[in-house]
């Protein structure tokens, strides 16, 4: 038994990633940010959320939050495999410092698929004609290749958006 202390964790061949919300899966090429459409930042999807006063973000993936951003309108997180993602909730909602976002994680902490990590106040957001379309990007895929879904109705934590297999 303390033989497998030292053995090394070994990494999943495959795993899925899952939608953090309810909306609907358009490809970033939808997006209305260059940034994003263009896939600067990285391949990905995004999700247009259903209409709720309330919107709870939940973990995509099971890993590490490597980042919340200052203005909580963004998270980072890694998998155990090193594949790295970026959810970034809506277009120009740094210019709100912070306002109507509520980080539920920290940067270290270990999340689980369908783990809440961001209450973001919806009704304000629309009341300001923020556009609430929200983009997970693929930072770093290390060596796993991937496939997108897109184009569906998906719900927080049940749906697969992305599939990844090593490579």
């Amino acid at each position: 038994m303390a033989l497998n202390f030292f053995k090394k964790k070994k990494q999943n061949t495959e795993f899925p990633v899952k939608a953090p919300f309810n909306g609907q899966i358009v490809p970033l090429e939808k997006v209305p940010d260059e940034v994003f459409a263009q896939k600067i930042l990285g391949d990905g999807v995004a999700i247009i959320p259903e209409d709720a006063a309330t919107i709870t973000v939940c973990a995509p993936i099971e890993g590490t939050v490597s980042l919340v951003a200052d203005t909580g309108h963004a998270v980072g997180m890694t998998t155990a495999e090193g594949v790295e993602f970026l959810l970034h909730y809506g277009l120009e909602t740094v210019a709100l410092n912070g306002d109507g976002f509520k980080p539920l994680v920290s940067a270290g902490k270990k999340i689980k698929i369908g783990d809440p990590i961001l209450e973001v106040d919806s009704a304000a957001m629309k009341a300001k004609g923020i556009n609430q379309i929200t983009m997970l990007v693929i930072s770093d895929a290390k060596d796993y290749t991937y496939t997108l879904t897109t184009d569906c109705d998906a719900q927080t934590g049940e749906t697969p958006i992305m599939q990844f297999t090593k490579a």
